[in-house]
């Protein structure tokens, strides 16, 4: 009690500071941000993921200085006034506020907060099923016909680099990710092994497309780094794929294509035409590198032959015909 008087008496004119700093003192309350980095530390995530969710506890303990401050009104208001002030998605709001309820449950099982309460509880409007706008967010298909366009752009603004990447994703659905982290050393006559991959399903034998193949073999002989897409620099990540991934955004872009096609998109213009062929869900899968959910396919199945993943990939097939496309041919597919 004398303790407390002592620390009311520190400013007669704000009371409420000298308790809160008798407060912290006693670590009866705790500066809001003190543990961000000892709570990260214990985290098995991608650098990046780490970084990103520093940004938003940095974000969170800018709001709420203390602890005892963080009540689920308060909250309540503080993502309000994200989305109405900031400007922010309720997407990017849930990944906050997924952070913030992380690094709390990690101050609870440490005793620095009660653990009583949950103040991010039902702070965020829930995400409603199947909405219209949900469903225009989703990453849509290119037709065959955009991707030769986007070739062309490539070529037309002398990105061969960049033309070389749309080349590879169109014959063999690989995420950007994934082929610019793809080594000479993994590449063979008639595939390549993926072994950078987000998820088991993603580690992998791709087939290399008869249409691919003369590139693939050129980058291979010519690459001075090791990698079969060589000379592309990394970012603090160690992602390759960062810089001429903004290009492939940039160069859609420029061609009408809005935020819902991305070179992800390549991915699914793959898997629709491996559809409309009349491939097995099960060897399409194997081919992109998608999970397979079923008991009998997912958890029980070896795989299936090398030779029905080829055979099924050179169904795909893209308006290359007439004077021009044989000259982006040469070009791109036979560098």
């Amino acid at each position: 009690m004398i303790l407390q008087d002592k620390a009311e008496e520190i400013d007669a004119r704000n009371p409420g500071a000298g308790l809160e700093a008798f407060k912290l003192a006693t670590r009866q309350w705790i500066e809001t941000g003190e543990k961000i980095e000892e709570w990260l530390s214990t985290l098995d995530n991608e650098p990046k993921s780490i970084d990103m969710k520093r940004s938003d506890l940095h974000r969170f303990a800018k709001r709420f200085k203390v602890s005892h401050k963080v009540e689920k009104r308060k909250v309540q208001k503080w993502v309000l006034d994200l989305q109405t002030k900031d400007g922010l998605k309720l997407s990017t709001i849930r990944r906050i506020i997924s952070a913030c309820r992380g690094y709390w449950d990690y101050l609870q099982r440490k005793e620095l907060v009660s653990d009583d309460r949950d103040p991010f509880r039902d702070a965020v409007p829930k995400q409603k099923k199947n909405s219209k706008a949900t469903f225009q967010e989703k990453r849509r298909t290119f037709s065959p016909e955009a991707v030769v366009s986007l070739l062309q752009a490539a070529q037309d603004k002398g990105d061969l680099e960049l033309g070389r990447l749309i080349w590879a994703g169109m014959w063999t659905g690989c995420r950007i990710e994934e082929l610019c982290a793809l080594r000479v050393e993994d590449v063979q006559e008639d595939r390549f092994v993926l072994t950078d991959a987000k998820s088991e399903a993603g580690l992998r034998e791709v087939p290399i497309h008869s249409q691919l193949r003369p590139a693939i073999k050129r980058m291979c002989a010519t690459s001075k780094d090791g990698y079969v897409f060589s000379g592309l620099t990394f970012n603090k990540y160690q992602d390759r794929s960062n810089a001429v991934g903004k290009r492939f955004g940039r160069l859609k872009t420029a061609l009408g294509f809005d935020k819902t096609y991305v070179y992800h998109s390549l991915r699914k213009t793959v898997a629709t035409q491996l559809d409309a062929a009349g491939v097995p869900e099960a060897v399409s899968a194997r081919i992109v590198g998608h999970d397979l959910k079923t008991m009998t396919y997912g958890l029980y199945s070896g795989g299936i032959p090398f030779e029905k993943k080829r055979d099924a990939l050179e169904a795909l097939g893209y308006p290359l015909e007439g004077d021009r496309h044989t000259a982006l041919w040469e070009q791109l597919g036979n560098p």
